[in-house]
């Protein structure tokens, strides 16, 4: 079985890094940032200051990066349904991949779960969150967890990553969508007759 828990680093985190689609965070950077450039930004804090003040200020940047995230019109509806395509594209691959898979015991059904996890939306990309959270429920094999911390900033220890107590929580949920999926209780049942 594959178990899918995420969300913010293929949709939300484009906004703050590389915004195309489907891109790794860091591609701008590691792919298309000149090697003089990159000597100057990694060995010169102030260089370095010097860019993240240009970029904070949508003034200029060393990097490709405002120009790319011009392009891709950051922010823009057109944005936000090109990047909550590629989320729900790389799961639709995620379960054909977990098709894959051969099994005796288990339906191929119930070999892929997503779960969209939680993290502090910023408001600028509510509306983006909203979306995916609208189309995840329509998944056969997708869960909305996001709301599970609504009002409990304290759980975050940054915009995404939470703190034990969180974790326990998000496990404990996790593990009641899971045994409650009557795709799994089959395959569990099925595979302790079998033991």
């Amino acid at each position: 079985m594959i178990i899918f828990y995420g969300g913010y680093n293929e949709t939300a985190q484009s906004a703050f890094y590389d915004p195309r689609p489907g891109y790794p965070y860091n591609y701008f950077y590691r792919a298309e940032t000149a090697p003089i450039i990159k000597l100057l930004l990694e060995g010169s804090p102030i260089i370095n200051l010097i860019d993240l003040i240009g970029i904070k200020y949508g003034w200029f940047s060393l990097t490709k990066l405002q120009q790319i995230k011009t392009d891709v019109g950051l922010y823009s509806p057109q944005w936000e349904t090109a990047i909550s395509r590629k989320y729900f594209e790389t799961l639709a691959n995620a379960d054909k991949l977990s098709m894959s898979f051969s099994s005796s015991r288990c339906e191929r059904s119930g070999r892929f779960r997503a779960f969209y996890q939680p993290y502090k939306v910023p408001s600028n990309l509510m509306a983006l969150h909203d979306e995916i959270r609208n189309s995840i429920k329509e998944l056969p094999y997708g869960f909305d967890i996001s709301d599970i911390f609504d009002k409990r900033d304290y759980v975050y220890t940054d915009i995404v990553h939470l703190t034990q107590e969180g974790n326990i929580e998000v496990a404990d949920r996790l593990f009641r969508k899971l045994i409650s999926d009557k795709y799994i209780s089959r395959c569990l049942k099925t595979t302790i007759e079998v033991n």
